[in-house]
């Protein structure tokens, strides 16, 4: 953080040795600032530039939503407000990092959840060996995601087991230069009453209510998402 007339700096938090692109919830320095605010109220972050936050925009605001939440300002040496909730595309940006970030926490469920299988099934001196009800109760899944699961640990090993398989050969349908423009419009507008931002299902049931296609899957806009960040730099 840098030093304003305007401010007193009362701690520095720096991620050495830590790629632009890394995952902002995987940065210590940035771990540490997140405790330091909850401790002592901490109310604003100053910050060299955006770039200097996270090199990735969508990690950018992943960081920013975090501290948004947390009622924290985002101020650059510049001055700028980073967290200033006035610019429609940087209200469109968060509500799409907090969708993806709601699917990366949907992955993680998922392979926990194939972990503890795993773990209950073990039949070792060491393992409890549950009956495939007891597995099923205790985990929330099917007896046949518990067959899968086992036989996918079997055939092809532990990391296919607890991954979540991505369908092979499936071809994802691609939106038109002109959906695509509809599909941003609708991101950057307010979310469905009673939502606090758009998700990717629901910026999939959006575009068919819409009739901007006749179907499409959130898989889909989540690639045309990414592909669209991407390509803002």
């Amino acid at each position: 953080m840098r030093s304003t007339r305007a401010f007193a700096v009362v701690e520095t938090y720096y991620d050495a040795a830590v790629s632009g692109a890394d995952p902002i919830e995987t940065r210590p320095g940035f771990l540490a600032l997140l405790d330091r605010i909850e401790a002592d109220g901490v109310r604003t972050v100053l910050i060299e530039d955006a770039s200097r936050f996270a090199r990735e925009l969508i990690t950018q605001e992943l960081g920013i939503l975090s501290l948004i939440k947390r009622v924290v300002r985002v101020l650059t040496a510049a001055g700028d407000d980073l967290t200033a909730t006035d610019d429609p595309f940087k209200k469109a940006m968060r509500q799409i990092a907090g969708a993806f970030a709601e699917l990366e926490k949907a992955r993680l469920v998922a392979k926990l959840r194939h972990a503890r299988i795993l773990l209950k099934t073990d039949a070792s001196a060491l393992g409890p060996g549950c009956t495939d009800q007891e597995i099923g109760t205790a985990c929330e899944v099917s007896l046949p995601t518990i067959a899968r699961v086992r036989k996918t640990f079997v055939e092809q090993g532990l990391t296919a087991a607890v991954e979540r398989q991505r369908p092979t050969g499936r071809q994802y349908r691609k939106l038109d230069g002109a959906q695509e423009a509809r599909r941003i419009a609708v991101a950057c507008s307010a979310p469905p009453e009673g939502q606090v931002r758009w998700t990717l299902k629901l910026l999939a049931d959006r575009l068919v209510e819409l009739e901007v296609v006749e179907a499409v899957s959130a898989e889909t806009v989540r690639r045309t998402l990414k592909k669209t960040t991407s390509s803002r730099g």
